[in-house]
């Protein structure tokens, strides 16, 4: 057997520990853990995720463009990509854009009924309101936090908990018990 065979999941999974070092704040290391498959599309999300964090937003979308542009973007594995360059459009002051990839996600998980897509594109469109509509940013961004909660993926939900301003679990939980806006007031 090649060499070549193992390359993709070694990407794929140089790209995972990458992004769970950035998520604990390692960014040297997760650029240490990403040396040598900055090139390949399994760590795309990781190596635009470490641009981002190190105030390249051009690289990031440099990045993010290329990968979509390899796939469909209606392909669902490909949504927490599709976030995450609307975080570079945002960073870039394209919020408008940022929106559209925001709605896009989140018609893409209605029609695909994907719940957790619905929550991507709710974080991305509650980011890109969040500088020019506070509540209606609120809005988004609880009602992601809820699905993630819901989905037992507490990362994602504590990025939205930092965004929101929200410390605690409690505070977590409750938001989540709460349920989306639109269950809330239902429930009235």
């Amino acid at each position: 057997m090649s060499q070549g065979v193992f390359q993709a999941p070694h990407a794929f999974a140089s790209g995972t520990l990458a992004e769970l070092r950035l998520a604990q704040g390692r960014v040297e290391e997760a650029v240490r853990v990403l040396r040598g498959v900055e090139g390949r599309e399994e760590a795309a999300a990781a190596v635009a995720s470490v641009h981002l964090q190190q105030g390249e937003p051009s690289a990031a979308a440099a990045v993010l463009r290329r990968r979509l542009a390899a796939t469909s973007p209606d392909r669902l594995d490909v949504a927490a990509v599709i976030e995450l360059f609307g975080e570079a459009e945002i960073a870039l002051h394209d919020s408008g854009a940022a929106i559209e990839r925001g709605r896009a996600l989140i018609a893409l998980g209605a029609v695909n009924n994907c719940d957790l897509i619905v929550a991507h594109g709710e974080r991305l469109l509650g980011h890109a309101l969040a500088a020019t509509d506070v509540p209606a940013a609120c809005a988004h961004l609880e009602t992601a936090l809820a699905a993630f909660v819901h989905a037992g993926i507490p990362y994602r939900a504590a990025r939205i908990l930092s965004k929101l301003g929200l410390r605690g679990r409690a505070e977590a939980a409750a938001l989540a018990a709460r349920g989306t806006p639109e269950e809330s007031a239902r429930d009235r």
